[in-house]
This record gives structure tokens, sequence and C-alpha cells, in this order.
């Protein structure tokens, strides 16, 4: 299969093949193969993030990593992250679904975002005081 693209849609490729620190043939090749494959996440794209990959929802601009966090911060609960999130609920499904194939890329991030949390706020703003909140209350908080 060949792929045919005008003179002035193939320009990018050197640029972003360095970026990525891969060969023009590589990124062409990688594109190729992505369009001779089914794509079983039609609603996930992805985007360059400070020279790195992430996978993101156009629709919204959320990352799929942020979908995955709140997915385990509501127990897997779709509505609820959909209700949050003020996004469909099939939407919030493909992104779970998306960051459990791709368990190592969505999980790294997710790890870094988790682990000294704390540590980079308090170095950020010293006198912060974090308060954890109860996300199965029904929004009666005491003062």
């Amino acid at each position: 299969m060949a792929i045919r693209a005008r003179p002035s849609s193939t320009r990018w490729w050197p640029r972003f093949a360095e970026k990525v620190h891969r060969s023009p043939e590589d990124v062409a090749e990688i594109m190729s193969t992505a369009a001779r494959t089914p794509n079983p996440y039609p609603h996930v794209r992805l985007r360059l993030v400070l020279e790195k990959s992430e996978a993101y929802l156009p629709e919204t601009g959320l990352a799929v990593w942020e979908v995955a966090w709140l997915g385990h911060v509501y127990g897997g609960n779709v509505s609820r992250v959909a209700e949050h999130l003020s996004i469909a609920p099939w939407l919030v499904e493909e992104a779970l679904e998306y960051a459990k194939a791709h368990s190592s890329e969505v999980g790294s991030v997710l790890a870094i975002m988790e682990e000294g949390s704390e540590a980079r706020l308090r170095g950020i703003l010293p006198g912060i005081r974090l308060v954890e909140v109860d996300m199965e209350s029904d929004g009666e908080q005491s003062r």
C-alpha cells in the first residue's frame, strides 16, 4: 500500500522526526502502519507535550491520564467521572479502555502525579495545609 501526500503536507515530517528522535523514514513507516491499522480508540489522539507523546481526548482537551486518575478516585464509576468532567460516559469508557491497554504509558504518568504530589506542593507553597475530602459525601461539608 502506498500513501501519497501533497508535498506541502510532508514538509513537517523532518521537523517532527527530529523532535521524536526518529528518522523521517521511520515516521513515514509508522504513519503508514497507523493508516492501515483499525483504531479501537477513535476518540483518542496523540499530542506532543514537553516533547513526549501524550494521549488525549480532542473534544475535551483532557489527557487520558487525567480521566484515568479520576476513574481511580471514583473507584471506576464511569458515570461519576463523566458527571465530574461534564463529558459523555462512552468517552470516559474509551479513555479508560485506552489507559488499561496502554498501562505502562498512562500508569507512569499517574505514578508521577500521585507520588510526591504533597511534597511538590509543600515545596511550591510552604505554608499549605492539605485537607482530605470525602468524595462520597453528598456535598454537605462542615466548616
